[in-house]
């Protein structure tokens, strides 16, 4: 700046006013020269995202791009770039999508179009490679059916599987799922069988295996789980608490005069000949079966029985004659639906039925064994002859008359 003749330099375009001053160390004299600066035009980037290229999965590409660019404009002075997915038909992975050379991973294989674009902040510009991803080795597909689980009739269980699978071969690039029964005694009803998790309900109690399979369409694998099916908790043969004050689902047996009200199945008037009524809805051929209610009288002679019979009316007559201060308790056998008994024994059992008793009987079908209690106070065993008895599927009351009966329950 202190030469007469030399050179400037501008920032920015503009009209810029420069000043020449000479001073000879007692006056000064200056002139002024105009000078108009214009800009450079700008230029977009030049772009190249490099050669197109292809891979096996699981592995991706390498990109190496190319971009060069005039600086303009000035500010910013630079440019920025980006890595975008034109096409394809899965995810792409960019190790850094901003820079130039980068890394691409692909989820599935299929011919994709990747663009890198550069920006000057005024202008954009941008290019295409094409990568083809073919696919890797097609492997199983994992399957896993679960935890062995167990549930209780008539409940099912919630089957948990899991599968895995690489996505090859593609297409399909799925995989299909089903649920089948390898053993078990009864049906097996899934709640969708190719579903991964699904629901599962059984027909009957026992230890079941159950397999999940996965089908890629090329490999399969499959996987079982156990299920231990209990049986449901054993409900009443038998149970009547009359508190519907109905008796019409009891059939006569023998004469009439049966009631319900009040809550209890009464024989309240004289009859002339016996009353019997039945009821059954059960079959039950071995094993011990109990047979118990309460029972309430009031007045003088008041005779009466229990039975248990089968299809034929043969089974067990079971007294239960009432005294002032005693219950006959024993078992004899019966032809003719417990209106009559033959052979066996009794026992006078002292109790007080005007103030409500409970009778009990346990009968054995295996041995003829019977066991008559009051109260829970075993009083009488007898063993009846089980010659002609068929599986147990009626049980009978049989009265004179003022007996109130209420809580019949048979169990088995």
């Amino acid at each position: 700046s202190t030469a007469i003749d030399t050179t400037a330099g501008f920032s920015v375009a503009d009209t810029y006013v420069l000043r020449l001053t000479a001073d000879d160390n007692d006056l000064t004299a200056y002139d002024e020269v105009t000078i108009v600066v214009t800009s450079v035009p700008n230029n977009a980037p030049s772009v190249d995202a490099g050669s197109d290229d292809e891979c096996t999965l699981p592995s991706g590409v390498t990109l190496d791009g190319t971009v060069t660019d005039d600086g303009n404009p000035d500010p910013p002075g630079a440019f920025t770039v980006a890595w975008t997915k034109t096409s394809g038909a899965g995810t792409v992975t960019f190790g850094d999508s901003t820079a130039i050379d980068t890394t691409a991973g692909f989820s599935v294989a299929d011919t994709y179009v990747l663009r890198l674009t550069a920006d000057d902040n005024d202008l954009t510009a941008y290019d295409e490679v094409t990568i083809v991803v073919n696919p890797g080795p097609n492997t199983a597909p994992s399957a896993d059916a679960g935890s062995d689980d167990e549930c209780t009739l008539p409940s099912g269980v919630t089957l948990d599987g899991t599968v895995t699978d690489d996505g090859n071969p593609n297409p399909p690039g799925a995989f299909t799922v089903a649920w089948s029964k390898t053993s078990g005694p009864g049906t097996v009803t899934f709640g969708d069988s190719s579903a991964v998790d699904t629901t599962a309900t059984f027909s009957v109690a026992g230890t079941y295996v159950l397999e999940l399979e996965a089908d890629d369409s090329a490999l399969t694998d499959s996987d079982t789980v156990q299920i231990v099916v209990n049986a449901a908790p054993a409900g009443p043969l038998l149970s009547d608490n009359f508190n519907d004050n109905d008796i019409t689902d009891w059939s006569v047996v023998s004469s009439s005069g049966w009631a319900a009200s009040g809550g209890q199945a009464t024989k309240l008037a004289n009859d002339s000949s016996l009353a019997a009524i039945e009821k059954g809805g059960f079959s039950v051929s071995s094993g011990i079966i109990t047979l118990e209610f309460d029972i309430t009288v009031a007045g003088n002679w008041r005779p009466g029985n229990v039975g248990l019979v089968d299809a034929d009316g043969d089974g067990f007559y079971l007294p239960c004659y009432v005294g002032d201060t005693y219950v006959e308790i024993g078992a004899k056998n019966t032809t003719d639906n417990a209106l009559t008994g033959t052979g066996g024994g009794l026992t006078d059992a002292t109790a007080d039925a005007s103030s409500g008793i409970t009778i009990k009987y346990e009968v054995n079908l295996d041995t003829g064994e019977v066991k008559g209690y009051i109260d829970d106070n075993l009083e009488h065993t007898e063993t009846v002859s089980l010659s002609g008895i068929g599986a147990i599927t009626h049980v009978v009351l049989q009265a004179k008359k003022h007996w109130y009966l209420d809580n019949v329950l048979l169990t088995d």
